[in-house]
C-alpha cells in the first residue's frame, strides 16, 4: 500500500530504515503538532492536576474546580486562585501537595504564551521548570503539543522507551544515553519520531502471530493532542 507521507515521515524513512519499515507498516502520524493560544495557567494547572491519576479522574477534578472557583464555565483566573490558601482547593479534589502547586502557579508572574512561541526549545524549559510541580516531562509536553515544536524528544519518558525497545527489536529497555543516541538521526522532527514510539506500544502488523484482541498493547501511553495537556510522570 502507497502512503501519502509528509515532510515529518519521509524524512523518518530516509534516516532510519528501522523505523522506516515500521512506518510502511502504520502509515502516517494522523496528527500534526499544533499550536495553542489558551491561558498559561490553565495549561500548567491542568497538567499538575493530572499528574499520577488517570484521565478520568484528572477530568473530574477539573470539572469540579472549574464550577468551584470558575466564572459561569470559565476556568478560573489566577488572581482568584493566589488569595487562597492551599486548604481551599482541597473541596476540589486536590491533594494537599497540588494544591501547593497551583497557589504557587497563581501566584507566580506566568509569561504569556506568546512570550514562549519566540522562546527556543531549551530557554522555554529553562523558563519554567523552577516553578514547583512542574517538571521537564511537563515542559516538553507542552513544547510538542502547545507550542508545536518538531524536535523535541522527550528521554525520561517510560512509553518512548519501551518503544524504542519494541520497535529495534532490544533485549533490554535503552539507556537515556542510547534513546539519544537512535533518536539523533530524526532531527529536526524527533516529536513526530517520539509519536511513533508511543504509537508502536498500540501497534501489531496484519500478518503478526501474536495479532490477538486477547493480547493487543494498550495505546493508553500515547499522550492525548487534545486541548488537554497529556497525563503526566510525577514531576518533583
Amino acid at each position: 500500500m502507497k502512503h501519502d507521507f509528509g515532510a515529518p515521515e519521509r524524512h523518518l524513512i530516509s534516516v532510519d530504515p528501522i523505523l522506516a519499515r515500521f512506518l510502511g507498516e502504520f502509515g502516517p502520524c494522523p496528527v500534526r503538532l499544533g499550536r495553542y493560544e489558551g491561558d498559561l495557567f490553565e495549561v500548567l494547572t491542568n497538567a499538575v492536576l493530572s499528574q499520577q491519576i488517570s484521565v478520568a479522574a484528572a477530568k473530574s477534578v477539573q470539572t469540579k474546580f472549574v464550577a468551584t472557583y470558575g466564572d459561569d464555565g470559565v476556568y478560573p483566573r489566577p488572581e482568584r486562585i493566589a488569595g487562597l490558601t492551599p486548604e481551599y482547593l482541597r473541596s476540589a479534589g486536590f491533594s494537599r501537595q497540588k494544591a501547593g502547586y497551583v497557589v504557587g502557579l497563581a501566584q507566580a508572574e506566568l509569561p504569556h504564551m506568546s512570550e514562549l512561541e519566540a522562546m527556543s526549545d531549551e530557554d522555554v524549559i529553562a523558563r519554567l521548570l523552577p516553578l514547583k510541580g512542574i517538571g521537564r516531562w511537563t515542559i516538553e509536553m507542552l513544547l510538542m503539543f502547545r507550542l508545536g515544536r518538531p524536535d523535541v524528544f522527550p528521554a525520561d519518558d517510560l512509553g518512548i522507551r519501551n518503544g524504542m525497545k519494541l520497535v529495534y527489536g532490544l533485549e533490554a529497555n535503552p539507556t537515556k544515553a542510547e534513546m539519544h543516541t537512535l533518536a539523533a538521526p530524526w532531527a529536526p522532527y524527533r516529536s513526530f519520531g517520539a509519536w511513533y514510539m508511543w504509537r508502536a506500544l498500540g501497534f501489531r502488523p496484519e500478518n503478526d502471530p501474536e495479532n490477538d484482541p486477547a493480547k493487543a498493547r494498550s495505546t493508553s501511553a500515547v499522550p492525548s493532542i487534545t486541548n488537554e495537556v497529556p497525563v503526566a510522570e510525577p514531576e518533583p
